[in-house]
């Protein structure tokens, strides 16, 4: 067993869930941690990860899903309300869909980019995800849900 120093609660074996600084969720086995890299077999294969790209490591349990719905906030407590952002959770136009994704064929990135589509960073993030699917690049069942109502749009945007 390779030793994990780095990541002491990963087992080799153990099987994780890992969600990136990009939001890609991805599901797996622990494999091995070598340097900064985490070995992680996933349905599609073994993927190398750097430990700088990993925000959360599940280690019990599951990411809990999100309803998109507002939570009632209580009377009794003096707690903000956590709303989903709307801009977040429409899936954009064609159009918007057209330019974005000719805009990355074309190297543009970052605020250059947000401001093409009129995105927020993480649902910029999400269609970017949609897009490397549509292309082949990824495979559907390692995007996250919000990633993948934007693949087919994507496709048809294209004209695919």
């Amino acid at each position: 067993m390779t030793e994990m120093t780095g990541w002491p609660a990963l087992e080799q074996g153990a099987l994780i869930q890992a969600v990136l600084t990009n939001g890609l969720q991805l599901e797996g086995a622990v494999d091995s941690y070598e340097g900064a890299w985490l070995h992680l077999r996933t349905n599609s294969g073994l993927l190398a990860i750097s430990r700088d790209h990993v925000v959360l490591v599940v280690l019990e349990g599951s990411l809990p899903k999100t309803s998109g719905r507002k939570r009632r906030q209580s009377a009794s407590l003096d707690v903000p309300t956590l709303t989903a952002r709307d801009a977040d959770t429409d899936i954009p136009d064609d159009e918007t869909l057209r330019n974005v994704s000719m805009a990355i064929l074309d190297g543009v990135e970052g605020p250059e980019l947000r401001a093409i589509g009129g995105l927020s960073a993480s649902r910029l993030a999400r269609v970017r995800q949609a897009f490397e699917c549509a292309r082949g690049n990824l495979q559907i069942e390692d995007l996250p849900p919000s990633a993948r109502e934007l693949v087919d749009p994507i496709r048809k945007s294209l004209g695919g």
